[in-house]
């Protein structure tokens, strides 16, 4: 209820922007780091899903709004903000894959590549058996790859073993 109460919150008197932002990616990372390795079959997802508000979190993930004089005015946001709308968009993406109801009940895309600006992308690892989707943010510096560059990795990457895998993409 805390970290519902952190991330509701609005900016009053004294309260410096920038710190609430980080304060609120904060209570994201925390929920985040409670669901990252949970199997399929989790208590942790049921309990995070039962106490947490999603709706804030999905007004969260979408462009901040500043409200200006009793109307709603686009702004352009801070780098904090993006940080904190991508975080969201992640944690989004984790509890609807537990959870695929979520999809439509939320009216979220199934596919991360149809949520424009969200800057996340997805891969699968099987781990201790069991594959695990796994959402993360994709740093600004990955759109000046080229696509030939990273058609060559995918091609050329020696696949022999793990440590060789390991050893091409350093």
């Amino acid at each position: 209820e805390t970290l519902n109460r952190v991330n509701r919150a609005k900016v009053i008197n004294d309260c410096v922007e920038e710190e609430e932002v980080e304060l609120k990616k904060t209570s994201i990372d925390i929920f985040q780091g409670l669901l990252e390795g949970q199997g399929e079959k989790s208590m942790v997802y049921e309990r995070v899903l039962s106490v947490i508000h999603l709706d804030i979190i999905q007004m969260m993930s979408k462009n901040p709004i500043s409200i200006n004089f009793g109307r709603e005015e686009s702004v352009e946001p801070t780098e904090s903000q993006v940080a904190l709308q991508t975080e969201c968009v992640v944690l989004l993406q984790m509890l609807c894959n537990f959870k695929p109801s979520l999809y439509d009940e939320l009216g979220i895309p199934k596919n991360v590549e149809d949520i424009v600006g969200s800057g996340t992308a997805m891969i699968e690892v099987i781990w201790r058996g069991d594959i695990h989707r796994r959402f993360f943010h994709v740093p600004d510096v990955c759109m000046f790859l080229a696509k030939s560059s990273k058609d060559a990795l995918i091609e050329n990457v020696d696949r022999s073993n793990s440590e060789n895998k390991l050893i091409d993409f350093l």
